[in-house]
């Protein structure tokens, strides 16, 4: 199997930051900077990186990397730890790109890859006995729509948080995020429906205050 060439670091965009602090998605590029890659579906471009095309997978870095990163920061991730669990799951997934299944959805693949990476890093960084009593550090603001998804943060599992981010912001499948979690599709919806009940007054209120269209 060929390595890859190119030094993964080089293959990672450089994150543009917006007032929020979050990267700019690669949707924000104006057209005039996107290439023929960047217009390909992930398919094509993972059928491409199969033949060994490094070019191909760079522009699934670069689509993929900024919202793995923001995915692993709302969730509690530091910066620095997104930034090692991204680059390990891009490593990964170039090592297994002749493995990949096409009938599954390249972002379940790679989200799968990164939950189970983030994991083991919290595995590892498990606090020492004289650190048990010392709060965790708190995690980053999401950035947008807030308020909702600070909220939420507030009163849901983590687990939960996720499967709620993974389908609202992510427009995962109930099949795709039961998979990244690691749960039956049953407890996928079981979760979700629970989540929501426990937002609805909140949801409720802000309706009512105009915060939410």
């Amino acid at each position: 199997m060929s390595t890859l060439a190119l030094p993964l670091p080089r293959l990672l965009p450089v994150a543009t930051e917006t007032d929020a602090g979050m990267a700019v998605p690669p949707e924000s590029v104006p057209p005039e900077a996107v290439s023929p890659e960047a217009e390909a579906t992930d398919e094509r471009l993972m059928a491409a990186a199969a033949r060994d095309d490094e070019t191909a997978f760079a522009a699934l870095v670069a689509r993929w990397a900024p919202r793995l990163h923001r995915f692993l920061v709302v969730g509690g991730s530091d910066r620095t730890d997104a930034d090692d669990v991204v680059q390990e799951t891009f490593i990964r997934a170039w090592q297994a790109r002749t493995r990949y299944d096409p009938a599954r959805p390249l972002s379940t693949w790679l989200f799968t890859i990164a939950v189970r990476l983030a994991a083991n890093q919290r595995a590892r960084q498990r606090p020492l006995p004289w650190q048990a009593g010392m709060d965790p550090p708190a995690a980053e603001a999401p950035g947008e729509s807030g308020g909702i998804w600070d909220r939420a943060r507030a009163v849901l599992e983590p687990r939960d948080f996720r499967l709620l981010w993974l389908h609202y912001s992510e427009d995962e499948p109930i099949d795709g995020i039961a998979t990244v979690l690691g749960i039956s599709a049953n407890a996928a919806k079981v979760a979700l429906h629970r989540a929501r009940q426990r937002l609805a007054p909140f949801l409720a209120a802000a309706h009512a205050a105009g915060a939410l269209s």
